[in-house]
C-alpha cells in the first residue's frame, strides 16, 4: 500500500514539473519589443499578443511616427 502511494506521489510531482500548454511566452513577447502586463495595457501601449492565456498580456508602446520635414530647410 505504501509503495502505491509513493508511486502516485512521484507521478504527481512529475506532472507539476512538466510545462503546460499555455499559449504565448515571455520570450516571444520581448523579442517583439513588448512587455508582459497583468490585466490591461498601460496608457500609450497596444496589445500585440499574450504572454500566457488568459490574463497576462503582451503590450508594446505605440509606434512613433517620424514627421516628414516638408517645411524644414525651406527658403
Amino acid at each position: 500500500m505504501a509503495g502505491k502511494r509513493m508511486l502516485w506521489f512521484a507521478a504527481f510531482l512529475i506532472l507539476l514539473a512538466v510545462p503546460g500548454n499555455a499559449q504565448g511566452s515571455k520570450h516571444v513577447c520581448r523579442t517583439a519589443g513588448g512587455q508582459c502586463r497583468m490585466g490591461i495595457c498601460l496608457s500609450g501601449e497596444v496589445r500585440i499578443g499574450d504572454c500566457f492565456i488568459p490574463v497576462i498580456l503582451c503590450c508594446k508602446k505605440y509606434p512613433v511616427r517620424k514627421e516628414t520635414g516638408e517645411l524644414q530647410g525651406g527658403a
